[in-house]
């Protein structure tokens, strides 16, 4: 992935958890995930990327774009209890992609 995909795909990523959170219409939600947006690297709209470890940090990148189209189809079908389960692995994408990225972290910021 170049570095112009990198911004585009971490603009589409905020554009579609910022959906997401408005679609829930509730504060407490709201609330809590807008600190996401002030923790270095854990904000949606930021990819980080480690040159050493770029193929396999994409391909969770891909993994974590398939959970949103599982994410959208369990919402549309109203499985409550999916989506939580889905949410909850989607967590999980960023955090692995960080410990594979240190100590060497290169920055892509889509809309920081």
């Amino acid at each position: 992935m170049v570095a112009e995909n990198d911004v585009r795909y971490a603009q589409m990523n905020g554009r579609f958890h910022a959906l997401i959170v408005d679609a829930a219409q509730n504060q407490a939600v709201t609330a809590a995930l807008s600190l996401n947006d002030k923790v270095p690297f854990v904000s949606p709209f930021t990819i980080a990327f480690d040159e050493s470890a770029r193929e396999r940090q994409f391909m969770m990148l891909m993994y974590a774009h398939r959970q949103h189209h599982a994410i959208v189809d369990a919402l549309k079908k109203g499985e409550g209890a999916r989506v939580e389960a889905l949410m909850k692995e989607h967590t999980h994408i960023s955090k692995e992609s960080l410990n594979l990225s240190l100590p060497s972290l290169h920055l892509i910021a889509g809309a920081a």
